[in-house]
This record gives structure tokens, C-alpha cells and sequence, in this order.
């Protein structure tokens, strides 16, 4: 290995570590700032200023050394301690915040002021040293070749900046999955440790890159090559005084405009790629390529422009104007990924092409731009150099463009964008690099005498083309808040009417009324967060028919799930509730006539103004006197108010928002439980239907180590509410919490909750899947982010948790039994809402008994569907009643199956007597072969818990249906028999059953029922 190559080496792991730090900052830092967005504004004005102070620090310091290169390894030394050291400092300042800062301080505003502080001086010492490194690697680089200074520069930044690009992507889709946040950052420390081995090692007493002095000019040659010509001294304006002073400011206000795209564009491209994290990083990665590709570009013409200032001025207008030609660009990209929705998911390999797909539209936006942006380092470096004024140019303009990174990030991300938008934020700094352009032209051309005619004509056509893009470029918030990069669909006017919009601190958030079905949608980023249906926002519900709860609505899981909550403690007095949402879930828990105090926890407070689109349905959370709204990080509220809650209900978007998985990790419920009074419960709503078993139980496990006892309720479509105590007990649900006459207002014009309907919704408790839980399913914590991680793909390839939804529509109860919980029979109540499966399912048997005891019946209205089960009984129960068996007997046993799942759906140690009657008499009748009459034994025994008579029948079933028999479905014969096994003591011939049959269920390994009954069946064939 040649010293130039260890050294060019060394600088692009440097540029690696350097961004794999940001993104682990972004994360860590996010945690205690409590969002994702704040995080990242925090970051980058961190980051950016502590490098500028770095690199002014080191900017006169580098010309007096005789070896800037070795001082750099010595820097990057320094950044490997900290890396190693970072986490374990990061845990005891946020602990010590969090139980004794926060907490002594009291005030919201100081509590914020501080939580920032600390959050920022956890990593300014390293920025400040980040920012050291590339003064003395670009000086050591220069050194090497002092007649071209701008092209050592535009290496250097080359190999630093492509180094970042392939350090975000590394950090975010590897190393973090595979070492955590904790591992990851001692990996960016080898990396550091890598890089300055490199350089001290090419780089000894007999390879040192000065002349051989030890300070003054003579260890600063470039100055020397410049007056004696060596250089490419000599060009228009290189005399002139005021030369320094236009170029770094230059620098600095090009820095400004170049983060106001970056904020920009970031912004916009989650509306087209999501907001998760890794679109996030995607984005990041593509901006740095971009500043990388446009260094690589300039690093010779640099030092051969015989007008460097006219140059950079042409850079400047032109990036100005690319940047504004990302706006239609940008518009166009909603086509492109509606197509890679609609085309990727489901093929072998389609989320490694979204991925590169996501990369690609990225550069489409940012590329033209970026690698502009790139150019101007080096060139203003460079023509400083050129000019005669030496190496500290290099930590001078580096120090210019980084203040004025921060400044376009603190400036863009907290005050433009609300109040420019998107497209006038990104036009913003579009005008501010056009006027930098025009600027040097002039001063150019008053430097050479050639006049200002290309100053006056870039301006008009500059003037032309600003009027003619503004004036085509429509952000119609009806396609770019519609959600492209969930459901493939660019929507327009004629299919939704915009309500609200706004370009938010942290999310753009909008609402929207659909034309054809009147449901109202808020969203954040796109994606939506809530729904209510036309009937909820009537003034007069009551005059409407009574109907159930339509399906594919979110009114269902914001009304039940606080109720379910409430249910087990229904004397709950003091309340928080962390998420606004809608509204709706606060005017739930407000139905309870106990409660006396509720506080919302919301960080955008966008959030709160958008919801009154949903107004009358969210009355209560506006006009109630008992609500308050604290806008604030939940873990900093609970820390400095020191309150305790009787109940708290957790309703955040979905896991894979970037920041939104950080409310289900352990931490999280640590910080909760310290805000539980005695006895007090947690509900915390789960999408499950973008999720997979895996992820869901990440969840799960994450709960029950701060939370002995908990239930999980289905309250939606794919809507799980869990409540949690820290009580060694959960109590029983009081279901009268739905009786009441506030949540009876909250649901006229459905049919009424009943006691029946909501203990049907019960999935399990904990300890029912405890035998999975102790198996070691891997947790989700700050520190080992899993549900970030995998949430992105597993929404991109359109998962569920296909095993955890299984509790709600499968025949076998496997909660209930393994609980010891029994569900009988009831008269038929009509179900309050369609995507209620359980309740559905147990209401369907329920009115199918009914209507079989009464000799036959319509279906409900409400559910014409159930007419063809009731046909396919009546016709069963005809064939039953024959003196012979007509066909084949296979055939009649998948008739009974039906017909016995369809009467007695829902219940656990229930059946119906006269079924089973004319079924046996039948048997009798018909000399049924042992394959059938072990097919009703199986199914009876089952639902009268006659564990022997069930594992008898399973003997003879398992072994055919292995082979193909189509007696019993394999799923649910694999339940059976699996559970007779197990309560007769056979656990081996469980581990077999599981073995014969998972094949033929079509369950994947991972599928949570079948890796219960697994390790279910294992436990007891160890004991054994």
C-alpha cells in the first residue's frame, strides 16, 4: 500500500465514521428530544457549528505545522475514545436528566431549555474535533502538490464526502440491525482508530509532507508557490483586497441556502419515499453523493480557470436554478414511485429495488443542485490559496461554510419552512444562490474590466425562469399528501377536497374530505392518522338508521380502545393521554363521569389545530373543562411533573414513522410506569396490519418486562389495544364503562356496545404467550431499535401479523383456553361495527343457533352474507337427517367442520347438545368409517374439553391429513390435537403433530400460533 493511498484511505473512513455518527446522534438524540425532526435539526446545527468552531480553531494553527496529517491522526484518535465512550455517557446524562434535572427544574420551558442543551453539548466536544480533521487532512493532501491547491482541496472533500454517503447507508441498513445503537458507535470508533493507524503509519519521521521545518511559512508551502508562481496565481481580481471578504461570504450564505434545499427537500421527498427512518437516510446519503460527485467534478478545473471568481460565480447561478428546477422534477417523482408501488411488492428482490429506486428519485431531486453545491468548497478555497493567502483559507472557508450550515438549518427548520412552505422554502434559497451568482459576476467583471453585461443578462433570464417555474409548479395538497408510497395512488381534486395544510417544525400535516364517501382523513407526512366517517360529524346522529361501524374506519379503535382501557379501571380520576390524533380517543376517555383531569401529550401542535375538521365528534376535547394540552416529549413531561396517573392510553402513528417506534420500547414504559399511580393501567394501541409476528412481539416483550400482567383487545380492523398493569394483576374489565351515557352519545346511530361484544374481543393475556416470550424474542429498546428497523419493510411488502390476528378468526381460542377462560353461548345482539372480527364471528353463531331453532330465518339486513352459511346448515342438517350417506364421506366431514365452526364460533367449553345429537345419530346411522366419526369426536371433545376422546381422534386424523386427507383442515387440526396432546400429558406426539402438519397449514415458521403450540409442545416433551 503506497503512503498516498493509506492516507486517501484513511480520509474515506474518516468521512464514513464522521456520518455514521450523525445518524446515530439523530437517533440517540431523538430519544431525549422526543422527535425525530427536532432531532435532526438539533444535529445538524450541533454538528455543523461545533465543526465550524473546529475548523476555525485549527484554520492558522495547520499552516505552522510541519506535519498537519499526523495532528489529524491524532484527532481521529480522539474521536475514537469518544465513540467508545459515548453511549455510557449518554445513558447517565439522560438518566440524571430524567430523575433529578428535570425534576428539580419543574417548568415545561426550562425543562425544554436544558433537555436541549444537554442534548447538544453530549456531542459538540467531537463535532468540534470533527470539524479539526478536515482542515489538517485537506493541508496534508495540498502539501503534496502546493502549485494546485484547489484540486488537493476537492480531494480531500471528495474522499470525506463519499465516505459520509456510504456511512449513512451503512450505519442505518446494517450496522445498527446487527450491533445496536451501543455497537454501532464503537464500530464508528474502529473506523476512526483505522484511519489514524493509516496515517501514522505512512506517515513517520521519514515521510513527513513539509519541507522539513517545524512551524512559520516554510511549513506552508502553498503561500510560498503562489508568490513564486509555482501556483496558478496571477488571474483576474487574485490582487484584489477585497477578495477574502466576497469569497467567505460567499461561503457562507451559499451554506445557508444549500441546507434550506436540504430541509426542503427532505421534507418533500417524505411525502413521495415515507417518513420512515430509512427514507430518511436515503434521502441524506443521496444529498452528500451529490456534494461528493460535484467535488470530484471541479478538482482540476479549479486550478486552471484563468477567471476563478467568474467560475464560481456561473456555480452559483446555476445551482440556484437547478435548485428550482427540483420543483417539477420533484412533482413528477409522485408517477415514478406510484409505479414502483404498484409493480415491486411481492417479487423476489422488490424492497432491494424500492430501496435503490427511493436512491434514485432522491438524485433526480437533488443531484443537479448538490453537485454544484460540492464545486464551491474547493473553488473558494482554492482561489484563495492561488491568490497568496495561504493554508488557513482551508479551515477559514470550511469554517465559513459550516456557520452558515447551521444558520440555513436553524433558519429553514424552525422559521421558513412554516412559513414559506416547501415549494417557498426551496425558492427561497434558490433566489439567494442566483443573487450570489449575479453578485460575482459583476465583481468579476469590475475586477477585470470586462463590464457587467453577463451580470445583467444572467439576471434577466435568472428573472425569467423563477416567473415561468413558480408559475407552473403546483403543490396541489391532493397529490402530495396522498400517501403515494403506501397504496401506489396520485390522487387530484375530483377525488379529494383539502381541508388543511400546513408546512409544520416537525410534519406537514393536512386533512382532507373525500368526494365520493365524505370521510375526513388527517395526516402527517402523508400518512394518514385518523378518519371519521360523515355520520360522526352531525350535529343529530340520532336521526339517522342505526347502523354498524362501516369497516376500513378509524372511529372503531379510537372509541373502543380508551373504553377497553377505561373498562379496567373504571374509577380512573386523573388521566394522560400521549397522542392527540383526532380528538376522539379523549372524548372517550371523557365519557367516565370518575374522571376529573386529562392532560394530552402532543409534540406538533399542527396536530391539534388540523382535528377540528373532525369537529362536533371531538367537542369534548376542545370545550371540556377537565382537558389540558401539554406540547411536549411525554418522557420529559412524566419526568418533571412528578404526577401520577391513574390511567394512561399511548395512541402514537404507526412504528414505522421515523421516531414513532421510540413509544413502544422498554425505556418508554419504564418512564411510564414511574407515572403510574398504585394500580394504575396503561393502554397502548398497536397497528398490527403493517407489521409482522416477529415485530409484534419486539412489542410485547418489551411491555412485560416492565409490566407483569397485561391483556391484548382487538379493537379495529388490525387494531390491537394491550392493557397493562404493574400491579402483579390485571383486574377483570367492568364493561358497564360502554353503558354509560356519555359513550352511548359518543356511538348513537350504532347499535349499542353490549358486555357480549366486548368479551368477545379478547386475543390473550401474558400468560398465554408466555412460553413464546421466555423463548428469547428479541426486544425492542432505544438501544436495539428493531421495530424501526423492520417496520419500513415489512409495511413496503404489505405483512400483517397474521399470527396475533389468527386469536380473533380462528375456530380454536387458543387465548381463552389457555387461560382457563370460558365463553358461552348468547342470544343474538347484532354487532356494533363490521371490522370487529371476534365480535362478528361470535354474533354470527349466536344468530345462526337462533335461527336453526327456529326452524330457518332471513339473514340480517346488516349481513346478507350469513344467508349461504345458514343454507350450507339447513343443507347439512338434511343430509343428517338421511337414513345413508350420500357420497363420499370426506366430503360430508369438511360439511360438518363447517357447520360446526360456523354454530359455535366464538365460544370455549360450550356446545350445542341437540347439534351434536342428530350428528352421532347420524354416525350411527350410516356405518360412518373411523376417519368421520374421529373428525366429530375430535370438534366435540374440543368444545367440551374431553381431552382424551380429543387426542384419540387426533391418533387417527394426523397421520391422513399429513398425506393430503381432507377430513379436518390442517390448521385447525394441528390446534387440536396439539392442545390434547399437551392436557394428556403427550408431549412428544405434539412436537410430532406440529412436524407432520405445518407444512399443509400454509402457516410460515414464524407464525405466532404455530410457534406457541411449538414451544408449548417442546416444554412438555422436555418435562417429560
Amino acid at each position: 500500500m503506497t503512503r498516498l493511498f493509506a492516507v486517501r484511505l484513511a480520509f474515506f473512513l474518516s468521512g464514513v465514521a464522521g456520518l455514521v455518527y450523525e445518524v446515530l446522534w439523530s437517533r440517540y438524540l431523538g430519544l431525549f428530544v422526543g422527535h425525530g425532526a427536532y432531532a435532526q435539526v438539533l444535529v445538524l446545527a450541533v454538528y455543523l457549528g461545533g465543526m465550524a468552531v473546529g475548523a476555525l480553531a485549527v484554520a492558522d494553527l495547520s499552516r505552522r505545522l510541519a506535519e498537519p496529517l499526523r495532528w489529524y491522526a491524532g484527532a481521529e484518535g480522539l474521536l475514537a475514545l469518544s465513540g467508545v465512550a459515548f453511549h455510557v455517557l449518554f445513558v447517565q446524562v439522560t438518566a440524571l436528566s430524567y430523575d433529578v434535572l428535570f425534576p428539580a427544574v419543574g417548568s415545561a420551558a426550562w425543562v425544554g431549555a436544558l433537555r436541549w442543551g444537554l442534548a447538544g453539548a453530549l456531542i459538540l466536544p467531537q463535532s468540534i474535533v470533527l470539524g479539526a480533521t478536515f482542515p489538517l487532512m485537506a493541508a496534508g493532501l495540498v502539501r503534496r502538490d502546493a502549485g494546485r491547491p484547489g484540486g488537493g482541496v476537492a480531494l480531500a472533500y471528495l474522499l470525506n464526502t463519499v465516505g459520509g454517503a456510504a456511512g449513512v447507508l451503512l450505519a442505518g441498513f446494517w450496522l445498527i440491525g446487527w450491533l445496536g445503537l451501543p455497537g454501532t458507535s464503537a464500530a464508528a470508533a474502529v473506523l476512526n482508530l483505522a484511519a489514524a493507524t493509516l496515517v501514522f503509519a505512512s506517515h513517520g519521521p521519514a515521510a513527513r509532507s513539509g519541507a522539513g521545518g517545524t512551524g512559520g511559512e516554510h511549513a506552508d508551502p502553498t503561500a510560498r508557490a503562489a508568490a513564486d508562481g509555482r501556483g496558478s496565481g496571477g488571474f483576474s481580481g487574485a490582487t484584489q483586497p477585497g477578495l477574502p471578504a466576497v469569497l467567505l461570504t460567499v461561503a457562507l450564505l451559499t451554506a445557508v441556502a444549500s441546507f434550506a434545499y436540504e430541509i426542503g427537500w427532505i421534507r418533500m421527498l417524505s411525502l413521495v419515499l415515507g417518513s420512515a427512518t430509512h427514507a430518511f437516510e436515503i434521502m441524506l446519503s443521496a444529498f452528500i453523493l451529490g456534494i461528493a460527485l460535484g467535488a470530484w467534478a471541479i478538482r482540476r478545473r479549479s486550478d486552471a480557470s484563468p477567471d476563478p471568481v467568474r467560475l464560481l460565480g456561473r456555480v452559483q447561478l446555476l445551482m440556484g436554478l437547478a435548485a428550482l428546477l427540483s420543483l417539477p422534477v420533484y412533482l413528477a417523482s409522485f408517477d415514478v414511485m406510484a409505479w414502483m408501488i404498484q409493480t415491486l411488492p411481492g417479487r423476489e428482490g422488490g424492497y432491494a429495488a424500492f430501496n435503490v429506486g427511493r436512491y434514485g428519485l432522491s438524485l433526480a431531486v437533488m443531484l443537479p443542485a448538490t453537485a454544484l453545491a460540492g464545486m464551491t468548497l474547493p473553488l473558494i478555497a482554492g482561489t484563495l490559496m492561488r491568490a497568496g493567502h495561504g493554508e488557513r483559507t482551508i479551515g477559514r472557508v470550511y469554517a465559513f461554510s459550516t456557520f452558515g450550515s447551521v444558520l440555513g438549518v436553524g433558519v429553514a427548520g424552525l422559521f421558513a419552512l412554516p412559513l414559506l412552505g416547501l415549494e417557498g422554502l426551496v425558492a427561497a434559497g434558490a433566489a439567494l444562490d442566483v443573487a450570489l451568482g449575479i453578485w460575482l459576476l459583476e465583481r468579476s467583471g469590475r475586477w477585470s474590466g470586462a463590464g457587467a453585461r453577463a451580470a445583467v443578462a444572467s439576471s434577466a433570464a435568472a428573472v425569467a425562469l423563477f416567473v415561468g417555474v413558480t408559475a407552473l409548479v403546483d403543490f396541489n395538497p391532493a397529490v402530495v399528501t396522498r400517501g403515494v408510497f403506501r397504496r401506489g395512488q396520485v390522487g387530484g381534486d375530483e377525488e379529494w377536497l383539502s381541508l388543511y395544510y400546513q408546512d409544520g417544525r416537525t410534519a406537514t400535516v393536512s386533512a382532507h374530505v373525500g368526494t365520493s364517501d365524505g370521510v375526513i382523513v388527517l395526516a402527517t407526512n402523508g400518512k394518514p392518522d385518523a378518519s371519521v366517517g360523515p355520520r360522526w360529524i352531525m350535529d343529530r346522529r340520532d336521526t339517522l338508521p342505526v347502523l354498524p361501524i362501516p369497516q376500513g374506519r378509524d372511529y372503531t379503535t379510537q372509541v373502543l380502545a380508551p373504553a377497553i382501557t377505561l373498562a379496567h379501571r373504571p374509577a380512573a380520576r386523573s388521566v394522560a393521554n400521549v397522542g392527540h390524533g383526532s380528538g376522539i380517543t379523549t372524548t372517550s376517555l371523557l365519557t367516565s363521569p370518575a374522571v376529573e383531569r386529562l392532560v394530552t401529550i402532543e409534540i406538533e401542535p399542527l396536530m391539534v389545530e388540523a382535528s377540528l375538521v373532525f369537529w362536533p365528534a371531538n367537542r369534548a376535547a376542545f370545550e371540556d373543562p377537565r382537558v389540558s394540552y401539554a406540547f411536549d416529549d411525554a418522557r420529559s413531561y412524566f419526568s418533571y411533573r412528578r404526577e401520577r396517573f391513574d390511567l394512561l392510553f399511548a395512541e402514537p402513528s404507526n412504528p414505522w414513522v421515523r421516531g414513532t417506534a421510540g413509544l413502544f420500547t422498554r425505556e418508554f414504559y419504564e418512564r411510564v410506569a414511574d407515572a403510574m399511580a398504585e394500580g394504575g393501567v396503561l393502554g397502548q394501541w398497536v397497528q398490527i396490519y403493517e407489521l409482522d409476528d416477529d415485530l409484534f412481539l419486539s412489542v410485547l416483550m418489551a411491555m412485560d418486562g416492565v409490566f407483569p400482567a397485561w391483556r391484548a383487545y382487538l379493537v379495529g380492523d388490525a387494531d390491537v389495544v394491550i392493557v397493562a398493569t404493574t400491579a402483579d394483576t390485571l383486574p377483570e374489565p367492568d364493561w358497564s364503562v360502554v353503558a354509560t351515557e356519555g359513550f352511548r352519545e359518543r356511538t348513537t346511530g350504532a347499535p349499542p356496545f353490549l358486555p357480549q361484544h366486548m368479551e368477545a374481543l379478547l386475543l390473550f393475556e401474558s400468560r398465554t404467550l408466555r412460553p413464546v416470550l421466555d423463548r428469547g424474542v428479541r426486544v425492542n429498546s432505544d438501544f436495539d431499535p428493531v421495530l424501526d428497523l423492520g417496520s419500513e419493510r415489512t409495511r413496503f411488502d404489505q405483512d400483517a401479523a397474521a399470527g396475533a390476528y389468527s386469536f380473533a378468526i380462528s375456530r380454536v381460542d387458543l387465548g381463552r383456553h389457555l387461560a382457563g377462560r370460558r365463553l358461552d353461548g348468547h342470544g343474538y345482539a347484532i354487532p356494533p361495527a363490521y371490522g370487529l372480527a371476534s365480535a362478528l364471528l361470535f354474533e354470527r353463531g349466536n344468530w345462526l343457533r337462533g335461527a336453526v331453532e327456529a326452524g330457518g330465518g332471513i339473514a340480517p339486513e346488516e349481513f346478507p352474507e350469513w344467508e349461504e352459511e345458514l343454507i350450507h346448515l339447513q343443507t347439512f342438517f338434511l343430509l343428517t337427517a338421511s337414513s345413508v350417506q350420500l357420497g363420499r364421506w370426506e366430503t360430508w366431514a369438511s360439511g360438518f367442520v363447517r357447520a360446526e365452526s360456523a354454530l359455535h364460533w366464538g365460544t370455549t367449553g360450550w356446545v350445542d347438545p341437540t347439534f351434536y345429537r342428530n350428528v352421532y345419530d347420524f354416525l350411527d346411522r350410516g356405518e360412518a368409517p373411523v376417519e368421520a366419526r374421529a373428525t366429530v369426536d375430535l370438534m366435540h371433545g374440543y368444545a367440551l374439553g374431553d381431552w382424551p376422546r380429543v387426542a384419540a381422534a387426533a391418533d387417527e386424523l394426523v397421520r391422513r391429513v399429513a398425506l393430503g386427507g381432507r377430513w379436518v383442515p390442517p390448521d385447525l387440526l394441528m390446534d387440536v390435537a396439539v392442545l390434547a396432546y399437551l392436557e394428556t400429558g403427550r408431549g412428544a406426539d405434539a412436537v410430532d403433530a406440529i412436524d407432520r402438519l405445518s407444512e399443509r397449514t400454509g402457516r410460515r415458521a414464524e407464525h405466532l400460533r404455530t410457534r406457541l403450540l411449538r414451544a408449548l409442545a417442546e416444554a412438555a416433551g422436555a418435562g417429560a
